[in-house]
This record gives structure tokens, C-alpha cells and sequence, in this order.
């Protein structure tokens, strides 16, 4: 693991675009197009306004959300894409968008496995869950899966959180169903790269650098790996 401390929240959004250039700028030394898979949220919210600042060339990077509430358009408001949309703006600018919509997610699911068993993400930039979670993968089912996107179904819990988070007004209204990056789909990334604020995320920050991750939590095997990047404040 490589761990990347700043002093503040500014510096960490700082260091996250720089990474991201020097990352994408490697694979196109060798690639024509760059896959990248960025979350969205409080994490990555600078990040994503700034981003589209930097000098690097957008029109070879496609773009995929790593995780979406199922049957709940790209467009709507309420969708976790929405947000990554609001934060970047020229959408336009990039080479290929792979967002999901609400009528065809599961057609879409299975093009985009297909596509990216051969082909696995470049960079893929996540977000963390003081319970270990990524994305909407905190389930078992998108634990052992062997795609690169899973569907994960809510249980309560999950579900009155979505309403505590601010992302719904009632539980009645939040879809039964995530659609979400997995374990199998982030290990077969070439960079990982892991963001948290340690006064949100101290419990699992606090963690992850004593090396003691339990073992049932989503993000044991990827922090097993060396060069999986953390950057924190």
C-alpha cells in the first residue's frame, strides 16, 4: 500500500488530480483510450470540478460510473451519475460515457462485463465506508463475483441509511437494487487508488493504516495489494 498524507482537504484534492494526470498520461504511452471508473460523494467532489482543469487529453478516456441505484435513469436527480455529471460538466469533453439507464441496465450490465473481462479498468478512484464498503458493494453476493459490475439488493438497513445520507426524503421511494463495482472487477484494475477525509472516515482510516482490516470486509484483498494508493488527510 501506498499511503499519501496531506495536510488538509484542499491538499488532498491536489494531490488526487495529480495523480490522475500521471497515471493516465502512463497509459497513453501504450494505450490509445483510458478506462477510468471515478466514485462520486463528498470524496470526490473537488476533485471532479477540478478536474477538467488539468492538461490532459479527455477525448481518450471513457468514463464509467462504479455504482448506480438500479432502475433509476442517469438523468434523474436522484442518481448517484447525476452528481458525478453536476461536479465535471463537460461531459462532452471525454471519449465515451458508460452510464446506466433505467430500462436497459440489465442489458447494459452484461455488454459492459463482456467488455471489460478482456479489457479491465485502467484507474478506478473509490471512496470508502467507515464499515469497509465501496460503492454499493458491501454485500456478499458482490463479494464473489467473477464480473466486473454486480447487482447487490438492499437489505433495511441499507436502505434507511440512503434516507439518512440525504439521497431520499422516504425508505418507500429508494430502489430495492444497486448496481455496483466489485471486488473482482477493482482487483483486476492496473491503479486503485482509495480517498477519505479522516475526520468522517477516522474508524476505517484508522485501520486500514494498522494493517488490521477484517478479513469479511470488501476491502481486505484489495489492501493486500502493494501498490493500491490511499490518499487521506
Amino acid at each position: 500500500m501506498i499511503v499519501e498524507i496531506c495536510d488538509n482537504r484542499e491538499q488532498v484534492t491536489k494531490k488526487l488530480l495529480s495523480l490522475f494526470c500521471e497515471k493516465v498520461n502512463k497509459c497513453l504511452r501504450t494505450k490509445e483510450i483510458v478506462q477510468v471508473a471515478i466514485a462520486t460523494g463528498n470524496t470526490y467532489s473537488e476533485f471532479l470540478k477540478h478536474l477538467q482543469e488539468m492538461d490532459i487529453p479527455f477525448n481518450k478516456i471513457d468514463l464509467f460510473v462504479v455504482d448506480e441505484y438500479a432502475g433509476i435513469d442517469c438523468e434523474d436527480e436522484r442518481s448517484c451519475t447525476s452528481d458525478l455529471c453536476r461536479d465535471l460538466k463537460k461531459i462532452d469533453d471525454f471519449h465515451q460515457t458508460f452510464f446506466f439507464n433505467s430500462e436497459l441496465y440489465l442489458k447494459q450490465i452484461k455488454n459492459l462485463n463482456a467488455k471489460l473481462d478482456g479489457a479491465p479498468l485502467d484507474i478506478i478512484l473509490l471512496g470508502i465506508g467507515n464499515d469497509g464498503h465501496f460503492a454499493f458493494c458491501n454485500r456478499n453476493e458482490a463479494h464473489t463475483s467473477k464480473d466486473t459490475y454486480s447487482i447487490v439488493r438492499f437489505t433495511d438497513n441499507d436502505i434507511a441509511m440512503q434516507v439518512e445520507n440525504g439521497w431520499f426524503p422516504t425508505i418507500e421511494i429508494v430502489p430495492e437494487e444497486g448496481i455496483t463495482i466489485t471486488k473482482y472487477g477493482v482487483l483486476k484494475s492496473e491503479t486503485v487508488i482509495f480517498s477519505g477525509f479522516y475526520e468522517e472516515k477516522e474508524k476505517i482510516l484508522k485501520r486500514i493504516l494498522a494493517n488490521s482490516i477484517p478479513k469479511d470486509m470488501p476491502i481486505y484483498d484489495i489492501f493486500k495489494r502493494n501498490d493500491v494508493i490511499l490518499v487521506l488527510d
